[in-house]
């Protein structure tokens, strides 16, 4: 409800169209993920984001090293 008087104060498209907007979708879809919210703290992944983060750097270095091979 919050989000069609959002539409109509911020003067998207009030129509059938509007509703499909990527805006109104991803805010609508947000809704949802917060009503599920139970109130309790998730699983700790603090030490999986230690390995992900220079892991997930290192990829894409190597795939810029194998993008760069085959451009020469």
């Amino acid at each position: 409800m919050i989000s069609i008087i959002f539409m109509f104060v911020c003067g998207l498209d009030f129509l059938i169209c509007g509703l499909f907007d990527g805006y109104f979708l991803t805010a609508v879809f947000s809704i949802l993920l917060i009503s599920l919210y139970n109130g309790k703290r998730g699983v700790n992944l603090k030490y999986f984001f230690y390995i992900f983060y220079p892991g997930h750097l290192l990829g894409l270095y190597l795939v810029a090293l194998w993008i760069g091979c085959l451009f020469q």
